[in-house]
C-alpha cells in the first residue's frame, strides 16, 4: 500500500491528483504548498476558515518576501500609504512612481 492509497482523516483528501504529488511536481516551498493546500480544499472540508489560513499564510510569505528582497542591494519595498497600517498593505518598490501628478 502506498502512500496515496492509503487515507488518513476524511474522505474529504481523496483526489484524482493529491496536493502533494502536485506541490512536489512544482518544486513548493513550505509556504507555497500551505497557501496552495487550503486553497484547493475549501468548498469541501474547511470553507471560510480555510481560506482564512490561505491569507495568513500569504501574508507571512509576503512579510518575509519584503524582508529578503529589503536585505538585497537595489531597490526595496516600501509602504505605497503611510496611514494604512494593515497587514494586507499595498506595496511598491521605492523609485517606482506613483500614479498623479509629479509633486515639485
Amino acid at each position: 500500500m502506498t502512500s496515496n492509497t492509503r487515507q488518513v482523516g476524511g474522505k474529504h483528501y481523496a483526489a484524482e491528483i493529491q496536493h502533494w504529488d502536485f506541490a512536489a511536481s512544482q518544486d513548493f516551498d513550505y509556504f507555497q504548498g500551505q497557501i496552495t493546500k487550503y486553497i484547493t480544499r475549501w468548498k469541501k472540508k474547511g470553507g471560510l476558515d480555510d481560506l482564512l489560513k490561505a491569507q495568513h499564510f500569504l501574508e507571512k510569505y509576503i512579510e518575509l518576501e519584503i524582508a529578503r528582497l529589503a536585505c538585497e542591494p537595489g531597490p526595496s519595498y516600501v509602504n505605497q500609504d503611510p496611514d494604512v497600517r494593515h497587514p494586507n498593505q499595498m506595496w511598491r518598490r521605492t523609485g517606482d512612481r506613483l500614479p498623479g501628478p509629479v509633486p515639485e
